[in-house]
């Protein structure tokens, strides 16, 4: 019998294949239907802003009424169907509406999985990478799979690739222990910090700005690679070029957050960055292509993973899947709302070149927004935790 940190596994390998099955290409789907860079910024915002909206939402539930073991899989299958009427959609009209019933759904997912694997750590946050990584396993698996499953065959086959992937994900996700029930004073007066608390404030001000410009090459440098002569079946390499270099990412944070603080490494990350978008502003051959992408571990990959172990930090009592929530909402939520609009604005004005070196300029001031809780770094683990408690 598996147990439950198998299954914790099992569960991210194939909620985040459902994921990497579709995300590098429903742009391009939206393109093929005939929308206008505009128009696609406007579909890819919707998702971002139901990350912002409905994750959260979904995430409150679950802690206020300890329902994390029922909501995962509910949400993920309510999704299956969603995901299969947008494969039949051609119109901006349908489309929208046809992506919020989507997003709205499957907008839970990376928070109250987030939460599962943290729950089943306990007092080992640190090991999250150690799970984490069979994420991006499923990732780079799938959406090569899905690139030449749509090379092969037409674009909206990936949205029948996710159906499969995320039922086989419901249904790990049923056989989940259920979370310990941990009792909270007030929940509204625990909820009240993320907009209270000093270190709260910073880090989300910090991941918006990350956000927006990493959304800016997820959402956009795949077009701008396809304009280059990229094939789908290239793109979806260079997702998984991508995806290795997160699991590596993921597979050392263990042993790099025993050296360096959370906020030490998102800093790292975020000056990283900066440098990526500066390259991505001048390749000009599709080939170039994975330079940039042999960058997203050390870059994305820490962000995200130093990210969510600071969330888990600085979460108020009994709210570790709202903390999540909350720090995916802003980052990937955010970002993503304004990472797709002003970014479909900009590229469709300017072009490619503008686009990834304003993204630069966004990392440079998330540098200098987290500079100031670089004093974290001398603090030790439990000297922090004695902060948390009191």
């Amino acid at each position: 019998m598996w147990n439950a940190r198998v299954k914790t596994s099992a569960l991210i390998f194939f909620a985040y294949a459902a994921l990497g099955s579709f995300g590098p290409y429903i742009n391009l789907f939206y393109q093929d239907q005939g929308m206008s860079l505009i128009k696609v910024g406007v579909l890819a915002m919707i998702p971002a802003s139901m990350s912002m909206l409905a994750g959260p939402t979904w995430s409150a539930l679950a802690d206020r009424f300890h329902l994390h073991k029922y909501l995962l899989p509910f949400t993920i299958a309510l999704s299956l169907p969603f995901g299969f009427l947008i494969s039949t959609m051609h119109t901006f009209g349908q489309l929208l509406v046809g992506i919020t019933l989507f997003a709205a759904c499957y907008s839970a997912i990376v928070p109250l999985s987030d939460s599962a694997i943290l729950t089943n750590l306990g007092d080992q946050p640190n090991q999250y990478g150690r799970i984490r990584l069979w994420g991006s396993i499923g990732v780079a698996a799938a959406s090569w799979t899905a690139g030449i499953l749509a090379q092969s065959f037409h674009l909206n086959t990936v949205f029948y690739f996710y159906i499969i992937l995320a039922a086989i994900a419901a249904g790990i996700a049923v056989q989940l222990p259920k979370a310990p029930h941990i009792p909270v004073e007030s929940f509204w007066k625990s909820a009240a910090k993320f907009v209270r608390d000093e270190s709260w404030v910073i880090f989300l001000c910090g991941a918006a700005l990350s956000g927006f410009a990493h959304m800016f090459l997820g959402y956009y440098f795949f077009i701008f690679i396809r304009t280059l002569g990229a094939s789908d079946s290239y793109i979806g390499f260079l997702v998984v070029v991508a995806c290795l270099t997160n699991i590596l990412v993921f597979f050392m944070m263990p042993r790099l957050l025993k050296h360096w603080t959370a906020i030490q490494l998102i800093l790292f990350s975020n000056v990283l960055l900066i440098l990526r978008m500066i390259l991505s502003a001048f390749i000009h051959d599709a080939q170039w292509g994975i330079l940039v992408q042999l960058m997203d571990g050390p870059t994305w990959g820490i962000m995200w993973a130093a990210g969510v172990n600071y969330a888990n930090e600085i979460a108020p009592r009994g709210l570790l899947a709202s903390s999540q929530a909350v720090f995916n909402g802003v980052f990937n939520g955010l970002g993503g709302m304004v990472g797709a609009l002003l970014g479909g604005i900009i590229y469709s004005s300017w072009g490619d070149q503008i686009l990834f070196l304003i993204g630069g300029a966004l990392a440079v001031i998330s540098v200098l927004v987290f500079l100031p809780q670089l004093k974290v770094g001398f603090f030790s683990r439990k000297e922090m935790v004695r902060e948390k408690i009191e």
